[in-house]
């Protein structure tokens, strides 16, 4: 098998689907900001002495801290299911980690999201669903054999796929490149 021993496949499977839901209410948490936008919300709020900077700060909390604390609790949960059925093993913790390592992918999806948002506001809703419909189709496609896996590669989640290698390297240069796409998008939600 690609992953190893057949549970372990499924419960690796099960985690990286968790993780695209995940990756959704990322979406959701920092498109929340463009939907008290267009509701006019923001204006009311700006006039008090909330800024710009923490309006979208509190948003990028919720997109970054939140979907970590969902991660968290799936490989928890997972883990200590796991636990409670047979035991568990020093491997078993493994899961957790699983679950941890798409934080950056996740986030990235975020980052781009707000990313538009402080660049292209009006059209940064249907931009960014479109980019994660994108990603979702580049591993479908990949995975029925269409498209090659370079092409696959071009998803932040491509490079945490079950069957790759966990890395140092690969989580930390997704984090910071995540780091980048929110900032840019900080920025550029400030001076607007």
């Amino acid at each position: 098998s690609l992953f190893g021993e057949p549970e372990k496949a499924f419960l690796a499977l099960m985690i990286f689907v968790l993780g695209l839901f995940v990756a959704a209410y990322g979406i959701l948490a920092a498109l929340r900001v463009r939907a008290e936008e267009e509701e006019q919300h923001v204006d009311a709020l700006l006039s008090t002495t909330t800024t710009r900077s923490s309006l979208i700060g509190s948003h990028v909390v919720f997109s970054v801290a939140g979907t970590a604390l969902i991660a968290l609790t799936i490989g928890l949960g997972i883990t200590l299911g796991k636990g409670l059925t047979g035991g568990l093993s020093g491997s078993d913790w493994d899961i957790l980690s699983a679950a941890l390592y798409k934080l950056p992918a996740i986030w990235i999806t975020g980052g781009i999201v707000v990313l538009l948002i402080g660049l292209i506001p009006k059209s940064s809703a249907a931009i960014s669903w479109s980019v994660f419909a994108l990603f979702i189709g580049l591993q479908l496609l990949w995975e029925m054999g269409i498209l090659p896996e370079t092409a696959f590669l071009l998803s932040p989640f491509g490079h945490v796929y079950p069957s790759k290698p966990q890395t140092a390297l690969t989580f930390v240069i997704l984090t910071v490149l995540a780091l980048v796409l929110y900032t840019i998008g900080f920025m550029g939600f400030k001076r607007r």
